[in-house]
């Protein structure tokens, strides 16, 4: 273990709310203070320690993925530009909500809760009443806490700070810092909605065996997998359609399926779904089954995640909704409307937007072709009208040379049988995992 590292893991061990310093990790691991400077930024950009003004560096509680929108008083300092003028000893602790006391104090009283952070300004009854509910105060308008009030929050271990932002200021600081921590959330993976420990069947169960599963459990898709608990394939309701009872289900299964990785995102699994027309996908770690996603999960999921109000849509999603597509062999094609989003200063389609959605198409005709995932080498166009908002356009992607490693495809625009634009897009091809 490098000595970065080990300075790395000496922090991870000490208790949350220990105060570090770089000549104090330099004289008791032994290191240079310019190597414990180094891993102590380190530790902060993990999110282990946090740096505050005034006070030092503090090793904070762990960020979980469960606390990811909750910050420390710590975190409220750096975040309000502000100072702690008592209760250091709990800078280190996680704040459970913030709680903007525009009320009299005997209505404060009923709406926090031990660990909740109180905005308040200069009212020093509803600063006591924050206190005795064992809440943080963030002191806004630069007004400052009595002696009494500080001594108070010394005993309790419940940060006071002081900040010279207005109260609406300092709550649109605060809500943009939980927007952008928050965006960690956006991603979903594979593994926080697969189903674990799936039902699965035998290469020597017959169709008979997966009817009355299929009756026991309501579902009609299973993978199938050895005594070692590898996957060997995924039977259907299509593959036993034409098959006699007493057909052995490793005779008629689908072998070698598509499978996901925990560490897929759930969105690159929705996209393999939707292109390859799969209803179920199982979830392998080499080649030991570990869980099934279908269809159902991911939208879901996805639903669930483009709800959430840190979430925001990308510029991809937000043109792709225009238009449906419509799958073919060696072919897409997409049909929509121009939406103003897509328009340029003059009204007309921009570039960007239009060779956005082109290369959707011909990436989707690639993919949708082979269990490939694909890049863009080279993409030509060339624009023979302008395409005005409201036009209902045509954006076709046809694949006319594939390789084992590339391909080209061709994509035309068009309204009404008249060509807008046309390109040839060259892209390279990759095993999806």
């Amino acid at each position: 273990m490098t000595k970065h590292n080990e300075i790395i893991s000496y922090i991870k061990e000490l208790e949350p709310g220990t105060k570090i310093s770089v000549r104090g990790i330099s004289i008791d691991l032994g290191v240079s203070e310019g190597t414990a400077y180094r891993a102590i930024k380190e530790a902060e950009t993990q999110g282990y320690v946090n740096t505050i003004p005034r006070v030092g560096t503090v090793r904070v509680e762990d960020n979980e993925d469960k606390n990811i929108e909750k910050f420390t008083y710590s975190e409220i300092v750096n975040i309000v530009g502000g100072i702690c003028v008592a209760g250091k000893d709990g800078l280190y602790k996680r704040v459970n909500k913030l709680f903007i006391g525009a009320m009299t104090p005997d209505v404060i009283e009923k709406y926090i809760s031990p660990g909740d952070m109180l905005i308040i300004g200069n009212r020093e009854d509803a600063q006591r009443i924050g206190l005795l509910k064992e809440c943080g105060l963030l002191i806004t308008g630069g007004f400052k806490c009595s002696f009494e009030i500080e001594e108070k929050a010394n005993d309790l271990k419940l940060p006071v700070i002081l900040t010279d932002y207005d109260t609406f200021t300092t709550a649109t600081l605060i809500n943009r810092a939980i927007y952008f921590k928050m965006r960690k959330k956006e991603i979903l993976f594979v593994r926080d909605v697969m189903i674990k420990s799936p039902r699965c069947l035998k290469p020597e169960d017959t169709v008979e065996t997966w009817r009355n599963t299929v009756l026991e459990t309501g579902h009609t898709r299973f993978p199938v997998v050895n005594e070692k608990g590898e996957l060997l394939g995924v039977v259907t309701t299509r593959d036993v359609a034409d098959s006699s009872p007493d057909e052995s289900v490793g005779n008629i299964m689908t072998k070698n399926p598509i499978a996901a990785t925990s560490d897929m995102t759930v969105a690159y699994a929705a996209h393999t779904m939707v292109w390859q027309g799969i209803e179920l996908m199982p979830v392998v770690e080499g080649k030991q089954l570990v869980g099934i996603i279908s269809r159902e999960d991911v939208i879901k999921a996805l639903q669930y995640m483009y709800n959430q109000p840190q979430v925001e849509e990308t510029i991809e999603d937000l043109l792709l909704k225009n238009f449906e597509a419509v799958f073919e062999q060696n072919k897409v094609t997409f049909i929509g409307t121009v939406p103003a989003l897509m328009l340029s200063h003059g009204g007309m389609a921009s570039f960007p937007s239009l060779s956005l959605l082109m290369a959707a198409a011909g990436l989707a005709a690639v993919i949708g072709n082979k269990r490939y995932e694909a890049e863009v080498e080279n993409f030509n166009i060339f624009y023979t009208r302008p395409i005005q908002i409201d036009l209902k356009i045509v954006i076709e992607a046809k694949v006319i040379d594939m390789s084992r490693n590339f391909s080209k495809v061709e994509i035309a625009v068009s309204s009404e049988e008249e060509i807008l634009a046309r390109s040839i897009l060259s892209v390279r091809m990759f095993k999806s995992r």
